[in-house]
């Protein structure tokens, strides 16, 4: 059933577009051009232990983080062709601590449709 809710919205239910995260240098300037992988994948780096919270909720969990804190490691395939070989390519590390800002926590997912129409 939500799957087909999701096919509403893209030809690619199970899949995000990933353009969006190299749209932007480390200064904040757009890039004249995109050069982005196929895939890209995050492993997380905090233990899930804590994420246990002790009766808090998930958004109180990410509120904890601390600044300079390594999530994820950041793993990418460059083409479909190219599948079998996955490599680090970076590091997400938070630069401050988390803020409220009382509009609750928001993901923005990308059509996967966008990334083709741009390769």
């Amino acid at each position: 059933f939500i799957l087909n809710l999701f096919r509403r919205y893209s030809e690619y239910p199970t899949q995000l577009g990933v353009s969006d995260f190299c749209r932007y240098d480390e200064e904040g300037n757009e890039c004249p051009s995109l050069n982005f992988p196929y895939v890209l994948a995050l492993k997380p780096l905090l233990p899930l232990e804590y994420f246990n919270g002790g009766g808090s909720n998930f958004i109180e969990d990410l509120l904890r983080i601390p600044e300079g804190t390594d999530v994820y490691d950041l793993y990418c395939i460059s083409t479909p062709n190219d599948i079998t070989k996955i490599e680090k390519v970076g590091r997400l590390r938070t630069e401050s601590e988390g803020v409220r800002d009382g509009g609750g926590l928001f993901f923005k997912h990308q059509k996967r449709e966008e990334d083709f129409e741009i390769k």
